[in-house]
């Protein structure tokens, strides 16, 4: 049994969900183009695992994959559905369903991750510190 094209597949999309896990850390400086591309590369490998494990090893694969669907949680369930559904929209149609907010928060002297890389925020004698920053979210 030959897995090598779907092993491919699964370290891609692995290394999309890092880049993703990444982009969601950033506290300041939100980009939604270099987010969109991320988010599509990542539906798009977890997808075709799906669609190689059925067309190359389908025989094996399609009993296999009825008995794990059977153990999934409402939750679970839940969100493999949306994910189909997102990626479907996302190369067939309008574009992924997610929405971008923004909020108000307040900057505490720490440590910020950014696109350009990590910060340090702290108090500067003399300069008032800023009541809050607009940052935005992805839900």
């Amino acid at each position: 049994m030959d897995l090598l094209r779907v092993h491919k597949k699964l370290a891609e999309a692995n290394y999309f969900c890092q880049l993703l896990m990444e982009q969601e850390q950033c506290t300041i400086g939100y980009h939604r183009e270099p987010f969109d591309y991320l988010l599509s590369a990542f539906l798009n490998a977890t997808r075709t695992v799906d669609y190689r494990l059925q067309h190359e090893q389908g025989t094996t694969y399609k009993p296999w994959r009825a008995a794990w669907d059977a153990t999934l949680t409402p939750e679970q369930r839940g969100m493999m559905t949306y994910m189909a559904a997102d990626r479907a929209a996302e190369v067939h149609r309008t574009g992924s369903g997610r929405s971008v907010k923004k909020e108000q928060v307040v900057l505490r002297p720490g440590r910020y991750r950014t696109h350009e890389g990590l910060f340090d925020y702290g108090d500067v004698p003399g300069v008032p510190r800023p009541q809050s920053v607009s940052i935005s979210t992805t839900t």
